[in-house]
Parts: C-alpha cells; sequence; structure tokens
C-alpha cells in the first residue's frame, strides 16, 4: 500500500494543480450528503440560486461557470469493524485507512461530464463480526473486503451526459441519493458503489417561470450473466417545485429490482426497461405473463416526497413515504394506506434562536415491519434474498439501516463561511418486529471544519456503543445486555478547490 501511495499521490496532485488554474464555483452538485447542510447554507445567502435538492446530483452553471475541479484527500483510523454509511467507494476497517480522488466536472452547452478516479488502501485488521440471518447480512458492520494491507484504485464516479438545455441522455457510473435527508433515504442513497447504469432526463432543474422540474430515469444490469440469471435495475424519479415565498417541492420515485430467476417466460432487458411504466395495482397486472394473478416475483420500491422551504427563515421540512408492496386495488390502497410503510421526517434549520450561525437537523425513519403483518402478508423492506437483500457490492444502496429497523438523527451547532462544529447523535436500531429486544445502536458524533483560502479541512469523530447485536434472547426488563461494542473512529480530509 505504501509504495502505491507513494507511486500515484505526487502524479495525481501535479495534474490536480495543472487543470486547476482559473476554475471558479461549484458546477457539479455531489449526491454525498455530508456537504448538503454546507450547500443549502450558502443557497440561503442568495435566495436567487436556490435550487430543489430531492434528486442528487446535479450540476450547474451558477455565475456562468462551466468547469469544476476538485481534489480529496481522506484519512482514517478505526478500532473495531466498518461502521460508516453513505461513504460509496470509500471503506475501511479495523485500523489506519487513506483515501485520495480528483474530480473534473463540465457543464456545457451540449455535453456534460463528471469524472473522479480514486485510490483507496488501508490495514483492515481481523476483527469479530456480528452472526446474524438475512436480511440483516448486508449491515454496514460487515467486512467487505477480505485481504489485511489492501489496496485499490478505479471510478469513484464517470459518467458523459449529452443535452439539450438540461435535458438528455448519459451513460455512467453516478453516486446517487433521492429524497431531502442527509443521513438517509428509502430508495436511493449513496451507501454502497456506484452501478453503471443509462441516464435519462434532466441532468439540472428546468425553470419554467417560478416552477423547477426534474426527473431522471435510470436503468442497470447489475450482473455478468446473460440468461434468466440477469438482475436488472429499473428507477423513474420525477418532481415539481413552486418558487415563491415559500418553496414546495412535491415527488415520486418508483423502484424495480427484476429478473435473476426462472419464472416460466423470457424476461428481457425491454421487460425490465418498461416494468416502471406498468400499472400500480395487482388488479392491471393480471394479463401479464409473468404474472400470477397479477402477482409478480420482482421487488418494487414507490417512494413519495414532499418539502417546504422557507427562505427569510431559512427552514427546510420534509416527509418521505415509502411503499414496499402492491396494492389489489383503490379500495385496498384507501383501505390501508399504510400497509408495507416506511417514512422519513425530518427539517433543517438554519440561524437559530436569531444567531446567523446555529444550526439544527433532525430526521427520524421508520422502517418497522407493518403493523398489519399478523393478519397480512407483509414483505420487510429490501428483504429479497435473490436480490442480495437490495445490496450491491456487499452494501444497501437504500437505507442503511436496513429492514425493519428505525434511525434517529440529530445535530447542532456552529456553522458559517469559514469554519463550523457540530456535535451530533444518532440512534438506530434493527429488528424492530422480528428480534425481542432489538439491535441498538446509540453514536455520538463530532464534526468540525475550517476553510482556508481555497483548502477546507475537516474532522469528524464518532464513539459507537452498540446492544443487543446479533440478536441474543436478553432479557431488558431485568436489565440483562450482551451483545455489546464499542467503535470510536476518525477521519481527517482536506479538500482543495478554487470558488
Amino acid at each position: 500500500m505504501k509504495q502505491l501511495w507513494q507511486k500515484y499521490y505526487p502524479k495525481l496532485l501535479t495534474g490536480y494543480y495543472f487543470l486547476v488554474t482559473g476554475i471558479f464555483a461549484q458546477v457539479f452538485i455531489p449526491s454525498d450528503p455530508a456537504s448538503l447542510k454546507y450547500f443549502e447554507k450558502d443557497q440561503y445567502e442568495d435566495e436567487n440560486v436556490i435550487r430543489s435538492t430531492f434528486i442528487r446530483p446535479f450540476l450547474m452553471n451558477y455565475g456562468g461557470k462551466k468547469f469544476e475541479f476538485r481534489f480529496t484527500a481522506e484519512g482514517y483510523y478505526n478500532t473495531d469493524v466498518p461502521n460508516q454509511e453513505n461513504m460509496d467507494v470509500r471503506y475501511f476497517g479495523k485500523g489506519r485507512g487513506q483515501y485520495i480522488s480528483f474530480r473534473a466536472a463540465y457543464l456545457g452547452r451540449f455535453f456534460a461530464f463528471v469524472f473522479e478516479p480514486y485510490i483507496l488502501g488501508g490495514y483492515n485488521g481481523l476483527a469479530k463480526e456480528v452472526n446474524r440471518g438475512r436480511p440483516f447480512g448486508v449491515l454496514n458492520d460487515y467486512r467487505i473486503i477480505g485481504k489485511q494491507n489492501f489496496s485499490r484504485s478505479g471510478l469513484r464516479q464517470g459518467a458523459i451526459f449529452l443535452h439539450w438545455k438540461g435535458i438528455g441522455a448519459g451513460f455512467g457510473k453516478l453516486n446517487q441519493w433521492w429524497g431531502e435527508g442527509q443521513h438517509t433515504s428509502i430508495a436511493m442513497t449513496n451507501n454502497t458503489h456506484p452501478f453503471t447504469a443509462l441516464h435519462l432526463g434532466t441532468i439540472k432543474e428546468i425553470r419554467i417561470k417560478n416552477i423547477g422540474l426534474m426527473g431522471r430515469y435510470v436503468f442497470s444490469k447489475l450482473n455478468e450473466y446473460e440468461d434468466y440469471r440477469t438482475i436488472y435495475y429499473t428507477a423513474l424519479t420525477m418532481g415539481m417545485t413552486f418558487y415563491g415565498k415559500t418553496i414546495i417541492s412535491v415527488g415520486l420515485s418508483r423502484n424495480y429490482l427484476s429478473g435473476g430467476l426462472n419464472i416460466g417466460v423470457p424476461w428481457t432487458a425491454k421487460d425490465a426497461a418498461t416494468i416502471v411504466f406498468e400499472g400500480l395495482f395487482v388488479e392491471n397486472l393480471t394479463d401479464l405473463n409473468y404474472t400470477i394473478d397479477g402477482h409478480d416475483p420482482w421487488d418494487q420500491t414507490l417512494e413519495g416526497f414532499f418539502s417546504m422551504t422557507f427562505p427569510e427563515n431559512k427552514m427546510k421540512i420534509f416527509l418521505e413515504i415509502g411503499i414496499n408492496d402492491h396494492r389489489q386495488n383503490m379500495v385496498d390502497f384507501i383501505s390501508q394506506p399504510d400497509h408495507a410503510l416506511g417514512s422519513i421526517m425530518g427539517f433543517r434549520k438554519f440561524g437559530l434562536f436569531g444567531n446567523p450561525n446555529l444550526y439544527f437537523g433532525f430526521e427520524y425513519l421508520n422502517l418497522a415491519k407493518g403493523k398489519f403483518h399478523v393478519f397480512r402478508a407483509t414483505p420487510n423492506f429490501y428483504d429479497r434474498s435473490f436480490y442480495d437483500d437490495f445490496s450491491y457490492e456487499g452494501r444497501r444502496w437504500g437505507a442503511h439501516s436496513g429492514s425493519d429497523s428505525d434511525d434517529l438523527f440529530i445535530e447542532f451547532g456552529y456553522l458559517n463561511k469559514k469554519w463550523s462544529f457540530i456535535p451530533g447523535f444518532n440512534f438506530e436500531r434493527h429488528g424492530l418486529i422480528t428480534s425481542q429486544p432489538a439491535e441498538v445502536k446509540i453514536e455520538l458524533r463530532l464534526e468540525t471544519s475550517y476553510k482556508w483560502n481555497n483548502v477546507r479541512f475537516v474532522y469528524y469523530y464518532e464513539r459507537e456503543n452498540a446492544r443487543h447485536l446479533g440478536f441474543p434472547q436478553d432479557n431488558v426488563y431485568a436489565g440483562e445486555i450482551t451483545g455489546k461494542r464499542q467503535i470510536n473512529t476518525s477521519i481527517v480530509k482536506i479538500e482543495y478547490y478554487i470558488e
């Protein structure tokens, strides 16, 4: 690893300084939620540039700029199993680790691209892993790289687009995020590697007077098989934003995993590509040859988005509702709209208590198995063994807390253009309905940053205390606690760019 680092680090650094000359402002708004609150804070300083953020990434020509170049270096130290969420390719296990990347993005009149190569390495020491059954076997505390002292390189992101006024087609790898949250989302996060996909739709928000429109169709083949074992991912996400004194956004995302099973009839890429346009109710699907009385074996997730932004108060509130099962018909839907339902609610407030630098963020995710499961078949979110329980490269691209879980996230601190100091708290549980007691994970966090000219320094610390890991039969009423674990994690990050 040391030799690889010494070989490539100077080359990337030299190339970066050569390319960065004359580059200004942010063109590419990434999916990585770590940057979301900083982006929103800057937008509130100039209300004329506020953009909807529930489909990320996207591009923008703020100030007429077309290029962006950014260099990132990160160092990690972790005392136990892997534990970080929403880290895309940036995996690290026990011990030290290093990551460097260089990102170039361009948005021209008819052509756009993003290109971000990376180098990653670390000690990845052996650690005691939790023995769980599925669908809990793809949580983030498993070693997905078995080798110690590993090194790897590749593309964190790499995609090209042809477009006309922001509407077009593209192909490549993109980390993606759908929803207004910065900690989790039901349908799509950057919790795992991006997959190579076809992208159709908007690459930036389309403004028509005071209406903003965004929509994206994504189609991907997730494995290398060329027969019935081929697995396809298909998604259609779209939304509209009304810009006024109060900014209101509404959207919908429909996601399908299909293929991978011998269903007795051919299942082609064309079938998978168009499945998001089929009927919503079981009664509309009865004549399709791949269903039995309208029921298919595939995995569908529907998610609706709603948010209200108050620019004068520098505040956003948001709600996401996810559905993990077909409804028989409209009568069934109205009777039990909360069957197989998941939700996220949250808000972010800048300028708390009249202080322009105080910030508060709150999110709560609930993916507990539905309350009707006693008398009605109720699927768990992300619970399909033949789709590796909604995972890719060992991690889920949906909510990192996984099936039958909930996740509370709170942060409060100081944030301005120069520096930030933001403590946080996270309370996460797994197996809420399927186990008694559920696994419990409590995290205390601290994120602090300082910007000096064109360099931003970030330090992040997290202390995890977990209990009931592996779902032991602890008698909590008697105060019994087993399956305990404690992890300390530190991350140092340096970004170089020009604004």
